[in-house]
């Protein structure tokens, strides 16, 4: 019998984000009551919430300023799927037992909106993201406004409810960095920097979804280089390795995905990247860098940069997965070991992405 807090009838167990008096925050195990739809929500009952980086980046307080002050507790996670449990008086396009991802950008998608009427409404910030200062899917069930929910085009069986809950940010963000932000194109040769649990799914698009007639990766783990090969990649090496590849089959790199996000690899990019070039920067693994203007200029490089994706794209997405054109890898561990996994994470532990089962 665990000594830990268990909840009676009409509570559950959720971990949240508790802001310090003092900056930084803490995560915490708490019982909490079942929340209740109101008339545009649905009651989802979460069977798989995913772990994402961002998941430890707020508890930094450097992360926790300007449009990302969170003063209040609020249930951690915004990658999640479930099965709709009961529905608002107003909801009409679910119903109790459909099986849903869970979209964490809870955007207002009004036309008076700056993001929204230009089709940006993942850059929408009317409502406070889920999992970021809205309570989001770390806990057995949440109440979310039908805004937020998009049907997952298959079954439990063919989309696993933890496979569908990372679709809607490890698969999303690549999706829309290479689709909307680097329009990639089937004639193109492209380099990938960095092939971990991002990374793969980026090459699934690249390949699988887009068509791209070359996709060479690099990636400093012999592993994750193997891994690479295996899920679509047409070349694949280490860094050291990645000159001579080059040379011997004379790669000129339309477009450079940076996969990761720090200063070594945004040097790499400008360097390999053809003139004329683009730059897509998906990882975010520092808060900012030195951005070498001379060399940049001089190589007429276009730079593009993006947050998540949109919810049409979230629909192709799900289509993507459930067709088998993009196999994300994810391992499932309980709800229960939240703690220990955001600390795996934090410091380098995990070799795959995480779903969590309540």
């Amino acid at each position: 019998m665990s000594s830990k807090t268990q909840p009676t009838d009409g509570e559950m167990v959720a971990f949240r984000f508790i802001p310090g008096a003092t900056g930084g925050a803490s995560v915490a195990r708490q019982v909490v009551p079942i929340p209740t739809p109101g008339p545009d929500e649905c009651l989802v009952k979460v069977l798989a919430a995913g772990v994402c980086h961002s998941d430890c980046s707020i508890l930094d307080p450097d992360f926790q300023k300007g449009m990302f002050a969170m003063p209040n507790p609020f249930v951690l996670g915004h990658e999640g799927a479930g099965v709709v449990v009961s529905v608002g008086s107003n909801v009409t396009e679910f119903k109790p037992g459909s099986y849903v991802a869970l979209l964490g950008t809870n955007a207002c998608y009004t036309q008076s909106c700056g993001a929204c009427s230009h089709g940006l409404d993942n850059a929408c910030l009317n409502h406070p993201y889920l999992g970021f200062g809205g309570d989001g899917f770390f806990a057995s069930h949440v109440s979310v406004s039908t805004r937020n929910l998009v049907e997952v085009p298959a079954d439990q069986e063919t989309v696993k409810p933890s496979v569908a809950a990372i679709s809607t940010d490890a698969v999303l963000t690549p999706y829309h960095s290479l689709v909307s932000g680097a329009k990639l194109t089937p004639d193109q040769t492209i380099l990938v920097i960095g092939a971990g649990g991002l990374g793969l799914n980026t090459i699934q698009i690249a390949k699988h979804v887009i068509g791209v007639k070359n996709v060479v990766v690099t990636d400093v783990r012999d592993v994750s280089v193997k891994a690479a090969l295996e899920v679509g990649a047409d070349y694949a090496c280490k860094p050291e390795e990645l000159d001579a590849l080059i040379k011997e089959h004379n790669f000129v790199f339309d477009t450079v995905v940076d996969v990761v996000g720090n200063a070594e690899t945004f040097g790499s990019s400008l360097q390999r990247v053809r003139i004329g070039g683009l730059i897509q920067i998906i990882g975010l693994s520092v808060r900012e860098i030195s951005l070498p203007l001379v060399a940049v200029a001089m190589k007429n490089v276009t730079i593009k940069m993006s947050a998540w994706g949109t919810k049409s794209e979230l629909k192709e997405v799900l289509n993507a997965v459930a067709t088998g054109k993009v196999k994300p890898q994810v391992e499932e561990r309980s709800l229960e070991e939240c703690l220990e996994v955001l600390q795996d994470l934090a410091t380098g532990k995990l070799k795959s992405r995480v779903a969590l089962i309540p």
